[in-house]
């Protein structure tokens, strides 16, 4: 595997794990305690990442199933997907 494949499946488990299933612990696992959000660093990234992630995860919680999905790839909405919804229309 390349290190752009390993990138990638980091970011897919990141993605599917923490936003979409709502495993906060794997934070720990796949980000670093020094990351930047949004051009803002900040001591203790983890627990940042945690209260964003649970905020934002209850502010906008998953819809039934069947309906809309939780994140998908960028790919997919430039593809004309747009999330699921028939393009945007």
């Amino acid at each position: 595997m390349t290190a752009a494949e390993d990138n990638a499946a980091v970011v897919r488990r990141y993605r599917d794990l923490v936003w979409n299933n709502g495993e906060v612990p794997v934070i720990e696992e796949l980000v670093d305690d020094d990351f930047t959000n949004f051009g803002i660093r900040r001591l203790g990234g983890h627990a940042a990442l945690r209260h964003i992630v649970t905020a934002w995860r209850t502010a906008f919680p998953r819809p039934a199933r069947g309906a809309r999905p939780g994140l998908r790839r960028q790919t997919d909405i430039a593809g004309g997907e747009m999330a699921g919804d028939g393009g945007g229309r």
